[in-house]
């Protein structure tokens, strides 16, 4: 009884860290791909950065916050899965 009650009204503030921390991910694959080596959109905007292209940069930050926001989506539609009380109107 606690397990369905409790369950589902602890997921909420988990699901908004979530889709946070997704923004975090994104923005810090600068460092992450740096250190390891990989090739990925960090690479891809700093080498932008340098070589000045303004359209590669625009082309990264759109992609970023298409991501974000598809995310922020994402987790507000949790919420009313979640919790019957909060409505999508």
């Amino acid at each position: 009884m606690v397990l369905r009650h409790a369950f589902r009204n602890a997921l909420i503030p988990l699901a908004t860290l979530a889709a946070i921390d997704f923004g975090a991910v994104i923005s810090g694959a600068i460092i992450t791909e740096t250190v390891f080596g990989w090739k990925g959109m960090g690479v891809l905007f700093t080498s932008a950065v340098t070589r000045e292209d303004a359209y590669q940069i625009m082309g990264v930050f759109m992609v970023t916050a298409v991501a974000v926001l598809l995310f922020n989506l994402i987790a507000d539609i949790s919420y009313a899965i979640l919790d019957p009380r909060i409505r999508l109107s």
